[in-house]
């Protein structure tokens, strides 16, 4: 059995702590790491697992694995420990709220043979990996435009409805960094490195928070494809994607509960589709899963963070564009 410990023991930390002590007899959190005396105390008591404030407490009995999940202002914190001592991780997204920390990462990881993981979860739902095997496979053929769309359900700030990343974004990096970046990661995943975007905002928060709620965008990738980012935080909670290229087309849909791609061949019929199930075994699929999967078996890592700090360099992008009005080019923050 492999030992490990969380940092950062909130509610994502102690999810996983539950699920994985429950249902997994090859990986086990045995530690806890969290400033927060209440939260040590929920460690030891109700999870019966050792507590500490540092990390540098665990050196004496150092960790086989390390699970990320504290707020994002401090993951360069826990991740750097982690290389210093060889210690395997999971980091959640976003690396680091800012690009150039985000960056700094990314380049470290280059230089270091140490397994690592960014969970970026769209990656690993069985919808996204069709996607983009379709992709690659040339099913769709030339890539034209990717819309995607995420509704988060939790609701907005006038109503009550304050999320912890909207209330303080110096520590979330604002809900762009925070949550935009998982469907931003997914969009690069399949059409590569961005040229431009141009962003709008919205929020009902104070205006001196400076924490967007509503975020709808334009991206131009490098290779010509084209298409829209948008997320919020409201009470409607779905996700859409649409990606189109000139041989067909596929959009996420649903049947029975259960996630499935409607793809429609530009060599077909008028209103053609054909119903695809990306998994017709609905195996569970994550980012968590690929970390121990790589870790049992010596796997590379699908998504590192030397690929992530990209990713956090066009989120700030996007920022930039919409507290400054005005399209901004990639380049202007990695030269």
């Amino acid at each position: 059995m492999k030992k490990g410990a969380i940092f950062g023991f909130g509610s994502v930390g102690q999810s996983m702590t539950k699920n994985l002590n429950e249902q997994n007899e090859e990986f086990r959190i045995t530690a806890a790491c969290d400033l927060d005396t209440k939260k040590q105390s929920d460690a030891v008591e109700n999870f019966g697992l050792k507590a500490v404030a540092n990390l540098d407490e665990l050196l004496d009995d150092l960790p086989d694995f390390l699970l990320i999940t504290s707020t994002s202002h401090v993951h360069p914190l826990a991740a750097k420990w982690c290389f210093k001592n060889k210690v395997p991780f999971l980091i959640e997204k976003p690396i680091a709220i800012d690009y150039k920390s985000a960056n700094e990462l990314a380049e470290l990881c280059k230089n270091e043979n140490l397994l690592n993981v960014v969970n970026y979860s769209m990656r690993f739902s069985p919808v996204s990996t069709k996607i983009k095997e379709m992709v690659e496979s040339g099913t769709l053929g030339n890539l034209l435009s990717i819309c995607l769309s995420s509704y988060r359900g939790y609701g907005f700030y006038q109503n009550g409805k304050r999320h912890p990343a909207i209330i303080s974004p110096e520590t979330s990096g604002g809900w762009i960094i925070h949550h935009l970046t998982h469907i931003l990661d997914f969009a690069i995943w399949l059409a590569g490195d961005v040229e431009e975007v141009h962003a709008y905002t919205r929020t009902t928060a104070p205006e001196e928070l400076k924490s967007e709620e509503v975020i709808c965008s334009l991206i131009k990738f490098k290779n010509g494809v084209i298409g829209t980012i948008n997320d919020q935080i409201g009470i409607v909670r779905d996700h859409t994607m649409q990606i189109v290229g000139d041989k067909g087309g596929v959009i996420e849909t649903s049947k029975d509960g259960l996630s499935k791609i409607k793809f429609s061949d530009e060599a077909g019929a008028y209103r053609n589709a054909t119903l695809i199930d990306p998994d017709p075994t609905n195996e569970l699929k994550s980012g968590l899963h690929h970390f121990f999967d790589c870790l049992s078996n010596n796997k590379p890592s699908q998504m590192p963070m030397a690929a992530s700090g990209y990713v956090t360099t066009v989120c700030e992008a996007m920022k930039m564009s919409a507290y400054e009005n005005r399209i901004v080019k990639i380049d202007e923050l990695l030269h």
